[in-house]
Order: structure tokens, then C-alpha cells, then sequence
């Protein structure tokens, strides 16, 4: 997915929480930015309820939205999580 505020599939709810979920599995498989943003705590709270199990696919849409809106740095991971390096229209996230 595109980052480009331009394009008409950034705009797109479907591909929007597909690359959601996308991001967090990666960030399930990590954890490296525990304690850097309360959006990570929140968002690994309702990865490892019984009802998710690890399974980012299983998270209800209501779950992706509020660990998007807790967040507080969006750049904070990228210190210590290995990303790649931002560029225009792309995400920092491999995939």
C-alpha cells in the first residue's frame, strides 16, 4: 500500500486495515517497542487475549482503530525496531 496521501488507495478503508494488520504482525513478532508509545501496550493486550492468540487477523476493526488512536509517536520505533529507511509513499515496515 501506498503512503501517498494522493493516491486513491490510501483512502480506501479495506486497504487501509489490511496494511494495519500487516504492521502489527510484524510488531507482534518483535516487540521491541514495548514502553516507547501506550499504543503498543494496547495493541499487544488485544493480540494476546484468548479470543486472538497471537492471530492479528482475528483482531476486531474496533481494536485496530483504538490502537491507532493511542498512539502518541509515530516515529519512536524506528530507533530501535528494524525498519527500513522512510521514503516518500512507502512504508517504513518490510513487506
Amino acid at each position: 500500500m501506498t503512503l501517498d496521501v494522493r493516491a486513491a488507495e490510501f483512502w480506501e478503508p479495506a486497504k487501509v486495515e489490511a496494511e494495519l494488520r500487516r504492521v502489527y504482525d510484524i510488531c507482534a513478532g518483535c516487540r521491541r517497542c514495548v514502553g516507547l508509545c501506550p499504543s503498543f501496550k494496547v495493541m499487544f493486550d488485544r493480540i494476546d487475549t484468548p479470543a486472538v492468540d497471537g492471530d492479528v487477523e482475528k483482531l476486531p476493526a474496533a481494536d485496530l482503530a483504538e490502537v491507532s488512536t493511542s498512539a502518541t509517536s509515530a516515529s519512536s520505533a524506528t530507533t530501535i525496531v528494524p525498519t527500513r529507511r522512510p521514503t516518500a509513499g512507502r512504508s517504513i515496515f518490510p513487506g
